[in-house]
């Protein structure tokens, strides 16, 4: 009896881990699809986020830039009625302004890379080209207050 009852309680085994080993490369096989297709789901989200920075990124530069434009015709016409060399001093500064600001918005323009790291790079040089021009344009009737030696 004894032996009976062991070797029933070990067909029992016997046939529940044959069932369990069955199903399980199956449920394995799906777990891992189902992990595959999120993930490339996770990717196709982060890949529309980076684009949808850029853009957003793009414009709010591309309408910093379009206000310089107007500065530096408001500059032009402001500039004028001042005396012959100080207009013509705040004339070249102000055309090397407009040289920049179309040399940014080139750049701007022209920017499609795909990699993060290159459009970090990128990010972190035209802001601090955009904060360079934008020093220059507070600077451009400041520098003529100054007193001369």
């Amino acid at each position: 009896m004894k032996k009976l009852t062991l070797l029933s309680l070990i067909a029992v085994f016997a046939g529940a881990f044959a069932f369990t080993a069955c199903n399980s490369p199956e449920k394995k096989v799906d777990n891992a699809r189902e992990k595959v297709e999120q993930e490339k789901q996770d990717v196709r989200d982060a890949q529309n986020d980076y684009a949808k920075e850029i853009d957003q990124y793009k414009r709010d530069q591309a309408q910093k830039l379009a206000d310089n434009e107007k500065n530096i015709a408001e500059y032009r016409v402001k500039i004028k009625n001042d005396n012959i060399t100080v207009r013509e001093r705040r004339e070249k500064k102000v055309a090397e302004l407009e040289v920049e600001n179309k040399n940014l918005r080139t750049k701007l323009d022209a920017y499609n890379d795909n990699d993060p790291n290159n459009w970090q790079r990128f990010k972190s040089e035209f802001n601090q080209s955009m904060d360079h021009l934008g020093n220059s344009f507070k600077e451009l009737f400041h520098d003529d207050d100054k007193p001369r030696n």
